[in-house]
């Protein structure tokens, strides 16, 4: 019994470090959904790049405000501006940093060779509404970076643009809103305008005094199809610019 109780004494430090090291941040532990309609979306997308997007020059990667894109009259606005890209729409309801890690280590972007994939992502990260867990602005920022060199490893030939988190809330001093701006900040100097590119677009929907202009983003986070009017003309440019980048 003596020596049992030594040995437990002398390995409980190790026993709390490693629980306590084990833990990390789950903005970078690849995670799956188990829900249906995830896992159908997940399928459709791999069945996309086999087939009708197998030639996309341009990859929308992201959560709810992506997915957006695949819906009617957002989808109008979208195919305007970038349907000479024949787009790919990887944009899921809900998914934070972790779930697109799972979805590019399932196949979401092999077997394609498109010139640029613009990443917005991070934002529900940071609910702490909606979901039992959330992350740091930092944390959040090492889930982008990673993603970025996802992409790398996979696509080596395909440029990155990664657009700031889009503002949420009704003012500036929204935490989360605060905190999404230090994840974008933090990732924003991986960007070397040669690979990586980053880009701020928030101005477009807000107001002056930080505030959201409502007319376009009337719940404080997803652009409306007007929105989406806005969004896209405010990123075209800078996607050509990119894609002309030798």
């Amino acid at each position: 019994m003596k020596r049992l109780l030594f040995g437990l004494l002398v390995f409980m430090p190790y026993f709390l470090v490693a629980q306590t090291t084990n833990t990390g941040n789950t903005a970078v532990i690849p995670t799956e959904k188990n829900n249906a309609w995830w896992l159908g979306r997940h399928n459709q997308k791999l069945e996309e790049i086999k087939g009708s997007k197998k030639n996309t020059q341009i990859v929308f990667l992201g959560n709810s405000i992506t997915n957006n894109l695949d819906r009617p009259g957002y989808h109008e606005v979208w195919e305007k501006y970038f349907g000479k890209y024949n787009p790919l729409y990887l944009g899921y309801s809900g998914d934070r940093t972790e779930n697109v890690l799972w979805r590019i280590e399932h196949g979401e972007i092999d077997g394609i060779h498109p010139k640029l994939l613009v990443l917005l992502i991070g934002t529900n990260n940071t609910d702490c509404a909606n979901y039992p867990t959330t992350n740091t602005g930092e944390e959040v920022a090492e889930g982008i970076i990673k993603i970025c060199r996802e992409v790398q490893k996979r696509l080596p030939e395909t440029k990155i643009l990664i657009l700031k988190i889009f503002p949420f809330g009704k003012n500036a001093i929204n935490k989360r809103r605060t905190d999404n701006d230090e994840a974008s900040r933090i990732a924003s100097k991986i960007a070397d305008n040669k690979t990586i590119f980053y880009a701020d677009l928030n101005n477009a929907f807000l107001y002056p005094d930080g505030t959201i202009d409502t007319s376009i983003m009337p719940d404080f986070l997803h652009p409306s199809v007007a929105g989406t009017w806005v969004w896209a003309k405010n990123l075209s440019p800078v996607v050509e610019k990119i894609i002309e980048t030798k």
